[in-house]
């Protein structure tokens, strides 16, 4: 289904981007800036679909449901869902996307490669040069278009860094005390329509009790501080946290 001028602007004005938007990658920061800074990530709704005022009731990847739920409802989706809508909308506005499935390596080293919990994210081309974006890593991922090559990139207060990888085409990483650890590994392999909502159920729907997101009730929300530096707001299971500039500045345990 075709997005509308309505559709387009009500999701503009949520983002808080403003002006004429073309295939460049000056609109294609400020378009994916927005809108991790405007959507959280959030896993409620496999955990109680009582959030949507009908329990157990599907979820949807429609461009109307997602934009029914993110701006009306002022809430946030999954990996799939945040980054479909920005895959549709940067499409809408002459953007070249390629889906993609990752595989996690955060906490998940100890699993083969090709058997781990699958991500998705996207590869923007604009001429010679290809971006990784993904709005959606939970409390870790990026916050920008980063390009798709090695080294290291700064975003706000927050380094990420791309390596060639034996196992991948490229390994996302970022710091971890004195080392690097890796977030997820990707291929420049476009993935299908198909595919994401195969994914989708097979790792979302509700009555699947061995999926990995059963055991993880998660809510993130990053935030802009000044120009330079960020901050991160964090529910995940019973615990919520403050992260401002690389710093924990509020730890508590939920107790209801």
């Amino acid at each position: 289904m075709a997005i509308t001028k309505n559709q387009k602007r009500a999701y503009l004005d949520y983002i808080q981007v403003q002006g004429s938007i073309s295939p460049i990658f000056e609109c294609l920061k400020a378009l994916v800036e927005g809108h991790i800074f405007s959507i959280p990530y959030e896993t409620f709704d496999i955990h109680d679909s009582r959030f949507d005022n009908a329990v157990n009731a599907p979820l949807s990847l429609s461009t109307r449901s997602l934009l029914k739920k993110f701006i009306e409802q002022k809430r946030g989706g999954t990996c799939i869902e945040l980054n479909l809508l920005l895959f549709k909308m940067l499409r809408n506005f002459g953007f070249q996307v390629m889906p993609i499935l990752s595989e996690g390596i955060w906490d998940q080293e100890a699993t083969p490669v090709h058997q781990r919990a699958k991500h998705v994210a996207g590869i923007v081309t604009i001429g010679q040069e290809k971006y990784l974006i993904d709005a959606a890593f939970g409390s870790l991922g990026l916050l920008a278009p980063i390009p798709l090559k090695p080294g290291i990139y700064q975003q706000y207060s927050e380094k990420f860094r791309i390596i060639k990888s034996p196992d991948y085409e490229f390994e996302l990483q970022i710091p971890k005390g004195n080392t690097w650890k890796s977030l997820h590994g990707l291929d420049v392999k476009s993935t299908t329509y198909k595919e994401l909502k195969a994914f989708y159920r097979h790792n979302l729907e509700t009555k699947l009790p061995n999926s990995y997101f059963q055991s993880l009730f998660l809510c993130t929300y990053p935030y802009k501080l000044c120009k330079h530096k960020n901050g991160r707001t964090i529910l995940v299971n019973d615990t919520f946290m403050i992260v401002e500039h690389g710093r924990t500045t509020h730890h508590e345990k939920i107790k209801s």
